[in-house]
């Protein structure tokens, strides 16, 4: 308004503290600023030097663990603060982590603006010093992962913090009254209350790494070759040997490879499934053969024979869940792994080329996929069904006998 006077302005922000930009040239004096109707008011600039405190951790998989040097960069939705972002160079400096040192950790970044930031993994570096390449590439590949996080109502919160903390300080401090034990459920919401207040003030970055799975069968694989270890299987395959129409346990265990020789074992359970096709217990289904073994059988056996097969009439195979070990609270603790004890059966033999069956397991749901080929060899007897048989040898002589030299005997084949 013309002819009035200015003597100071009040800015009201979510709580924001500002002052005057050190770089204004406006015509403010000292007491106040009258109005005029020539004058011209521009330049006169404010600076919000609100600040806030944001927790960033950057993890490899649900089990946090560490992954190495970080280096973070945070930047201001929409302004650009600074040239290279940060003004103050404490506040750009790596983030130093040992990998495997430790199980799980946060790093505070504090002074922080309190505006909407978007914070980026800039770099990873090993013990070394030098670029890990893949986890790299995850955080900064063609599309860079980026946080954003809201951080304006920081002041508000943190002087409602402050009163509470307060509050229950005098209460505490109050003679002739003795304090009362909080109950096991009281203790569980207050540290619920302190969670959801670190989150909202927190981002996180995973690495999940690659996909593993381990398949065993605990108790009845008659395996024994010394030389196994060096058998020429690649990597999700495995051999092993099992007596005929046998009900056998199978293992299944599922963890992420972060780095060489660190891993995570908890998966999403809630995404991932384990899918399970048997083939050990049945044959063709179309061959005679099969229907001529199968057919007396009580149903309880065709169905042990027959379960997760796509071989079978069903033609349905095993989705199983995931489930992991919990402590007392049930959070999950470790130890990814089919939902178990989990039960298949041998059927009879394969007597034709390459004399093996297969299970093969693979994980369905998730951000990645992994399989694994169990080549089970099924020794002991076949049957050819009512009455029956079959010459031996069927493909080479087994054993050739010979009366004494000097004898007449022959041998043909």
């Amino acid at each position: 308004v013309i002819g009035s006077r200015v003597d100071f302005v009040k800015l009201a922000y979510n709580d924001h503290t500002f002052v005057k930009s050190s770089k204004n040239d406006g015509p403010y004096p000292e007491v106040g600023l009258n109005i005029d109707a020539d004058g011209v008011y521009t330049g006169n600039d404010y600076v919000d030097i609100t600040k806030a405190d944001v927790t960033v951790n950057v993890v490899g998989g649900e089990c946090s663990k560490p992954i190495g040097t970080t280096t973070i960069s945070f930047k201001i939705v929409g302004c650009k603060w600074g040239e290279d972002g940060w003004e103050d160079d404490e506040l750009h400096k790596p983030v130093t982590r040992t990998i495997g040192e430790q199980e799980s950790f946060s790093d505070i970044y504090r002074g922080v603006p309190a505006h909407f930031l978007h914070i980026e993994v800039e770099d990873v570096e090993d013990d070394a010093g030098d670029r890990i390449k893949n986890i790299y590439n995850f955080f900064q590949d063609v599309s860079p992962i980026v946080r954003t996080i809201d951080l304006l109502g920081f002041p508000e919160k943190e002087k409602q913090r402050k009163e509470e903390k307060e509050r229950n300080e005098k209460g505490n401090g109050e003679t002739g009254i003795a304090k009362k034990a909080p109950t096991e459920a009281e203790q569980a919401e207050a540290i619920a209350e302190a969670e959801v207040d670190a989150d909202e003030g927190s981002v996180r970055f995973q690495w999940d790494g690659t996909l593993r799975m381990v398949f065993n069968i605990p108790d009845n694989d008659l395996l024994e070759c010394d030389s196994y270890e060096g058998y020429p299987y690649p990597a999700g395959k495995s051999f092993h040997v099992m007596e005929y129409m046998q009900l056998f346990e199978i293992s299944v265990k599922l963890y992420y490879e972060l780095s060489p020789g660190i891993i995570c074992d908890i998966v999403d359970e809630d995404e991932i499934k384990i899918q399970i096709d048997s083939q050990v217990g049945v044959d063709d289904p179309n061959s005679q053969a099969w229907k001529d073994f199968i057919e007396p059988l009580d149903q309880k056996t065709k169905d042990v024979l027959t379960h997760c097969s796509t071989s079978s009439k069903s033609r349905k195979v095993c989705l199983e869940d995931v489930v992991h070990d919990r402590d007392e609270q049930d959070v999950i603790t470790g130890n990814a792994r089919l939902n178990g004890p989990f039960y298949l059966a041998t059927g009879r033999p394969n007597i034709v080329a390459p004399y093996t069956k297969r299970i093969y397991i693979k994980t369905i749901g998730g951000t990645q996929e992994v399989e694994h080929e169990a080549i089970i060899f099924i020794e002991g007897l076949y049957s050819k069904g009512k009455g029956d048989s079959f010459a031996l040898p069927s493909h080479e002589p087994i054993m050739i006998l010979r009366d004494p030299p000097g004898g007449t005997s022959s041998a043909t084949y």
